[in-house]
């Protein structure tokens, strides 16, 4: 099961650009 960017960034306290570049990094595979 993957997460949504809306539910990673709630949980991770992490901005919507760090996220979107550490799973552009091929770091987050979970991330629908």
């Amino acid at each position: 099961m993957g997460y949504s960017i809306g539910q990673v960034l709630r949980k991770t306290g992490l901005s919507e650009h760090t996220l979107r570049y550490y799973d552009g990094q091929g770091l987050l595979p979970g991330i629908a």
